[in-house]
């Protein structure tokens, strides 16, 4: 009896044994890495509200254009992005408008119906960016008319 019980122990062990180190060797997918990464490029941008207008400028100290602003939010979020909003739009994973969520990237046609302008969504309507020539980092409505007129599309690097 004592034999057939001490079998029984012996092999559970040698069964949970082999489980842990099967799970000990797996891979699983970390879902809360991109909402992680997410939320990171929506804290940097939004400390940085307030930061004039630069154009060229991608950094707190420059001050920030509107690709400048994106670029420094992922990177800052350990995700390299392209530097220029037309390379952030040419090469950005599309969302549709149905499914756009906070820290996609919205981008508008400014000038001669070509996309030049990105913001970073926040949810509920609205985004952060940085304008133009004497304005600062700030948060603005997407159902504003002149954006809602000029909004061309989005999109993310996750």
């Amino acid at each position: 009896m004592k034999l057939k019980q001490w079998m029984k122990t012996a092999l559970f062990s040698a069964t949970v044994s082999v489980l842990l180190t099967l799970a000990a060797c797996m891979t699983l997918p970390n879902y809360g890495t991109e909402r992680v990464a997410r939320d990171k490029v929506i804290l940097t941008a939004h400390d940085n509200i307030g930061i004039p207008y630069r154009s060229g400028g991608d950094n707190p100290d420059r001050g920030f254009d509107c690709s400048g602003l994106t670029h420094f939010a992922y990177q800052h979020s350990g995700i390299e992005i392209p530097r220029t909003v037309y390379q952030q739009y040419k090469q950005r994973h599309r969302v549709s408008d149905m499914n756009l969520r906070p820290g996609d990237l919205v981008f508008f046609k400014k000038w001669f119906r070509r996309v030049s302008h990105v913001g970073i969504y926040l949810g509920n309507g609205k985004f952060i960016h940085s304008p133009e020539k004497g304005q600062t980092v700030r948060i603005s409505n997407l159902s504003d008319r002149y954006w809602k007129k000029r909004y061309a599309g989005a999109g993310n690097f996750f």
